[in-house]
């Protein structure tokens, strides 16, 4: 009877001892890499499930510094799992270590630390790898707001300058435009509104009739407004569509127009543009943007066009812009034009603009 009555108290001392003694393990593969906008599951196993208490994983953006946490839990399936939400999930990735409590109340960490945690990069899918890097080139500003002008005269030195068959055309020409980059899916859009006014030849300067009369200098104006937006079909190729609706003495007036932009949107690129407006005109332009001196972005241009006035001969443009990167919202540019028509005739333009990134 003594002898079972201390095998009894000896049980009992023990016990406890015996119950600290367990050793809780939660095991799981963890993760080099996650995707980006998704959930991160995380699942584990549990050995044994009799002395889990609580179990959590500690994570935390890699450039944050406090840690959120994520509950340990048994799912529907019948597994232990933790799910790292979606808005956490973003580049360049995360951090995390796991902690579990068991049935005695005393914590312990299952992987990884607090100090030492475990890393795990997130990677977006090419879209928006894309959108990142073009957003670090814009500097996180997304908007654009230009306002500029430019006088252009095609008659300044050649056979007819100062004469009475001196006809033009010249004119000045003020815009403005408001661009937003998207970056998703549509790379921008952009709307603007522009004034054409000066003078020009009242009848076709080539044309396979003679005229019926000399040609006189009249009046041209032409009032637009218009909207584009650009697509980003690949890495280094942009493409864009305008449409452009105006009015001018004679009536309404709509065009379009088309871009293609070979190059990344704030580097050196290559573009190319094509339109016509009912009654005003067509233009094809090719343009070289020039980014590889600090803070001076230049572009030079070469523009065929008959405008301002639809059926005249083609002229010729050279167009040099430089601009002077003020700050990192604001660029300061000037423009200067040298142009021609009739092979003998030809003239200079300057202009100014000022573009606002904010």
């Amino acid at each position: 009877m003594k002898r079972v009555l201390l095998l009894g108290v000896c049980f009992l001392v023990a016990t406890p001892a015996w119950a600290q003694e367990v050793e809780l393990t939660l095991g799981h593969q963890p993760p080099a890499t996650a995707k980006a906008d998704q959930p991160l599951h995380l699942d584990f196993r549990v050995e044994p499930v009799s002395a889990l208490g609580s179990a959590a994983v500690l994570y935390r953006a890699l450039s944050a510094t406090e840690w959120q946490r994520a509950p340990v839990e048994m799912s529907s399936t019948g597994t232990w799992s933790a799910t790292l939400p979606a808005a956490a999930m973003d580049d360049p990735g995360i951090e995390y270590c796991v902690v579990a409590t068991n049935t005695q109340g005393i914590e312990s960490l299952q992987f990884a630390s607090l100090d030492a945690p475990h890393p795990v990069i997130v990677r977006g899918d090419l879209a928006r790898e894309r959108e990142r890097s073009t957003l670090a080139e814009l500097d996180g500003l997304r908007s654009e707001l230009q306002v500029g002008g430019a006088w252009v005269d095609y008659r300044v030195f050649g056979a007819t300058a100062g004469k009475a068959d001196d006809v033009g055309p010249r004119y000045t020409d003020y815009q403005v435009r408001y661009r937003y980059w998207l970056l998703r899916g549509v790379e921008y859009i952009e709307a603007g509104v522009g004034r054409l006014d000066g003078t020009a030849a009242s009848v076709p300067v080539a044309s396979y009739l003679p005229p019926v009369e000399p040609a006189k200098a009249t009046h041209v104006g032409f009032q637009r407004g218009w909207t584009e937006v650009g697509f980003r079909p690949g890495d280094s190729v942009g493409l864009a569509a305008r449409l452009l609706l105006g009015a001018d003495e004679e009536g309404f007036r709509a065009g379009l127009a088309g871009i293609l932009r070979l190059g990344r949107p704030r580097q050196t690129r290559l573009e190319f543009e094509a339109g016509t407006v009912g009654g005003v005109g067509w233009h094809f332009a090719t343009a070289f943007h020039l980014t590889t001196i600090p803070r001076l972005p230049a572009s030079f241009e070469v523009v065929l066009n008959n405008e301002p006035n639809a059926g005249s001969e083609a002229g010729e443009m050279a167009r040099l812009r430089v601009g002077w990167e003020a700050t990192r919202k604001l660029t300061l540019g000037v423009v200067g034009s040298y142009q021609g028509r009739d092979g003998n005739d030809h003239g200079l333009g300057a202009g100014a603009d000022a573009l606002l990134r904010f």
